[in-house]
C-alpha cells in the first residue's frame, strides 16, 4: 500500500481534494507524460494522478534529477518514471504516452529580458518536439501550457478577455520573448490539430500559485510570502497597478486535467478563478491587513524585466463549460499558501528590499 504520510497537511488536502473532484475514468490504464516534472506546476499535476490513481502511470520529463528525487522526496513509495534530459533535443523513449501535459517552461522575468534567445529557443524548440513525440506515439491528447501574457498589456480594467481576443505585443522589446514564444506554440499545437489530427490544446494560465511551491520561487506573490513571514515591509518597485487573476494550484491542476479530458483540439482555454482580480498593490495591502507586522513600501526601481503595466481579466465561461469550477478565493489561496511554508521546517526567510 502506498505510503502518503510525509505528504505536507496542506499539500494533502488539496491532493484529497483533486481526487474527490475529477472523473479519473480516462486515465485509467492508461500513461501520462509530464513535462517540466521537476518544476512547481508539473510536479503538482504528478503528484496528483499518483495520489489518485493506482492504474495511471506517471512518466516525468526533468533536466535534473537531484532536483526531481527533491521535489518527490514525499512520495518517495510512489515515484513517476524519469527521463532526464533536455527537453530542446528529441524526446528520447521507446515508451508511448497516451496524454501530454507540457508544462516545461522557462519561469524567470529576468531571463524573459537578459536571457531572451534562450527563452525562445527552449519554448518554442521543447513544444516542437513534444508535439513530434506525440504524434509518434499515438497520443489522445496534448495540453500545452500557455499564459495570460499572450494578450498583451494593452486592456481595460472593466474588459473580460475571452479566448478570442487580440493582443498588440512589442515584437522589438527583448522581454517579449516569453509571450511570443507561447503565441507560436499555440500556432504550432493548431497546426499539428490541422495538419495531422493530433488533439492538442492550450490552456491559458493566470499567476498560479499555491502550496508546494518553491520558497525561492522569484514571481512577485512569493517575494510579498517571503516576507510576510519574516515580518518584513512589503517594497514595490512599481506603482503596482498592473492587474490580474489568480488561480490557486490546486483548481489549477483540476483545470489542465479537464481539458486534457474534455477539451476540443486547436482550442485555447483560459483558466483563472473568479473574483480574484485585483492589482498587485491591492494584492500587497491584502497581505498587511491580514498581518499587520507587516507595511507597503514603494521605492523606485527600473521596470525593463516586468511586463508592462497591464490590466488583464480573464474570462473563463469556455473552460466553464466542460464543467470546471475553481474553488478557493484569494484569501483562501494566500491563507493556505502562508500556511504551507509555515508548517515547513527547511526554508530561509529572504533578506529586507528583495520584492
Amino acid at each position: 500500500m502506498t505510503d502518503f504520510s510525509e505528504i505536507n497537511p496542506i499539500l494533502k488536502e488539496d491532493f484529497e481534494y483533486i481526487k474527490k473532484n475529477f472523473d479519473w475514468n480516462p486515465f485509467f490504464g492508461k500513461t501520462v507524460m509530464i513535462t517540466g516534472a521537476g518544476g512547481f506546476l508539473g510536479g503538482i499535476l504528478a503528484k496528483s494522478i499518483l495520489f489518485s490513481t493506482e492504474n495511471t502511470k506517471v512518466i516525468g520529463i526533468v533536466r535534473n534529477i537531484e532536483k526531481a528525487k527533491e521535489v518527490f522526496k514525499d512520495f518517495h513509495s510512489k515515484m513517476p518514471e524519469f527521463i532526464v534530459q533536455n527537453i530542446e533535443n528529441p524526446i528520447e523513449t521507446e515508451e508511448k504516452a497516451d496524454f501530454i501535459i507540457h508544462a516545461a517552461s522557462e519561469t524567470s522575468s529576468k531571463n524573459f529580458y537578459e536571457k531572451p534567445v534562450q527563452t525562445i529557443e527552449t519554448t518554442v524548440n521543447g513544444t516542437q518536439n513534444i508535439l513530434k513525440y506525440a504524434l509518434k506515439s499515438g497520443a489522445q491528447g496534448v495540453v500545452f501550457l500557455s499564459s495570460m501574457e499572450i494578450y498583451g498589456a494593452e486592456h481595460s480594467n472593466d474588459e473580460k478577455i475571452a479566448e478570442n481576443a487580440f493582443s498588440t505585443i512589442d515584437t522589438m522589446n527583448p522581454r517579449s520573448s516569453y509571450p511570443e514564444s507561447k503565441r507560436i506554440c499555440e500556432t504550432l499545437c493548431a497546426a499539428y490539430a490541422k495538419e495531422y489530427g493530433l488533439r492538442a490544446m492550450s490552456a491559458r494560465l493566470t499567476q498560479i500559485f499555491g502550496a508546494g511551491m518553491d520558497f525561492n520561487d522569484s514571481r512577485v506573490i512569493m517575494q510579498f510570502i517571503r516576507q510576510i513571514l519574516a515580518k518584513n515591509d512589503l517594497v514595490l518597485h512599481t506603482d503596482g497597478s498592473s492587474a490580474k487573476n489568480y488561480c490557486y494550484s490546486a483548481d489549477a491542476v483540476l483545470a489542465i486535467l479537464t481539458i486534457l479530458a474534455k477539451g476540443k483540439a486547436a482550442e485555447a482555454y483560459n483558466v483563472a478563478a473568479e473574483g480574484t482580480y485585483c492589482s498587485i498593490k491591492e494584492l500587497a495591502q491584502i497581505l498587511v491587513k491580514k498581518y499587520p507586522e507587516s507595511s507597503l513600501k514603494f521605492e523606485k526601481n527600473s521596470g525593463e524585466i516586468y511586463f508592462p503595466k497591464c490590466a488583464i481579466n480573464l474570462d473563463t465561461q469556455k473552460i466553464e463549460k466542460l464543467g470546471w469550477k475553481p474553488k478557493f478565493s484569494i484569501d483562501e489561496m494566500l491563507d493556505r499558501t502562508i500556511k504551507y511554508f509555515a508548517s515547513q521546517q527547511e526554508r530561509k526567510i529572504a533578506p529586507k528590499g528583495t520584492i
